[in-house]
C-alpha cells in the first residue's frame, strides 16, 4: 500500500505537479479539436503536451508518495526523457512557426540526438542543473524565434507566446535558485513554485497557438 509523502512541502510539489499535467491534458485535447491544414504543426504542439502531461504526472508520483530511494531513481529515468522531449518539440514547433515543414524534419533528429545525449548526462549522476541549463537554452532560442516572428509580421499571437515563454523561464530561474521554501497558505519549495508559475505560461502559450491555427 502507498503512503503519502509526510513532508509537506513535497505534498505540495506533488499537487501542483498534478495541476500541471491536468491543464496539459485539457490544452492537448483542446489542440487537437482547432482545425488546420498544417496537421505537422498541430502534432509538433500535441506532443510537446503529452509529454508535458506524462512527466507532470510521474513527477506527482515521485513526489507526493513514500517509497525507496531506488524506486524514486528509476521513477526518475523515464521523467527526465520526457522532460528532454518536451523541450524538443516546443524548440522544433517554433522553427515550423519560422520557416515551415521542411526544415524543422531536417532539423527533429538532430535536436532528438542532443536531448537524449543530456538525457544521459541528466538521469546516470542525477544532475538536473544541466537539464535547467539545456532548457534555459531551448526556451531562449524559441524566444528569440517569436521575437522575430512579432517584429516581422507584427504578429499578435506570437506576443502570447513571447509572453508564456518568458513566464516559463521565470519559474525555470525561480526553481534553479533553490531549495528554498515560501509559505503562501500551505508550504510551497522551488519546485512547487515552479509549478505554480509555469500553469499561468502554459496558458498563454496555449493563447499563442489557437490564435496561430486560425
Amino acid at each position: 500500500m502507498l503512503n503519502f509523502n509526510p513532508i509537506v512541502t513535497e505534498q505540495t510539489t506533488a499537487a501542483t505537479d498534478l495541476l500541471l499535467g491536468l491543464v496539459a491534458i485539457g490544452m492537448f485535447f483542446a489542440l487537437r479539436q482547432l482545425k488546420t491544414d498544417d496537421h505537422l504543426k498541430q502534432k509538433y504542439w500535441l506532443s510537446m503536451y503529452a509529454f508535458l502531461a506524462g512527466t507532470s504526472i510521474l513527477g506527482a508520483m515521485a513526489h507526493g508518495f513514500e517509497m525507496t530511494k531506488t524506486v524514486n531513481y528509476i521513477l526518475w529515468y523515464p521523467l527526465y526523457l520526457g522532460l528532454a522531449a518536451v523541450i524538443v518539440f516546443f524548440l522544433i514547433g517554433a522553427i515550423h512557426e519560422l520557416s515551415g515543414r521542411s526544415l524543422s524534419q531536417k532539423i527533429l533528429p538532430w535536436l532528438a540526438l542532443i536531448a537524449f545525449v543530456i538525457y544521459l548526462f541528466t538521469a546516470i549522476p542525477d544532475s538536473f542543473l544541466l537539464f535547467i541549463i539545456y532548457e534555459g537554452l531551448g526556451m531562449l532560442t524559441s524566444l528569440g524565434i517569436f521575437i522575430y516572428l512579432f517584429i516581422r509580421d507584427k504578429n499578435k499571437t506570437a506576443l502570447w507566446m513571447i509572453l508564456g515563454i518568458l513566464t516559463t523561464i521565470t519559474a525555470a530561474v525561480i526553481q534553479a535558485l533553490g531549495p528554498f521554501q515560501l509559505r503562501l497558505i500551505w508550504e510551497f519549495d522551488h519546485n512547487g513554485l515552479f509549478h505554480l508559475i509555469q500553469i499561468p505560461g502554459l496558458v498563454l502559450i496555449f493563447l499563442g497557438l489557437r490564435g496561430s491555427f486560425k
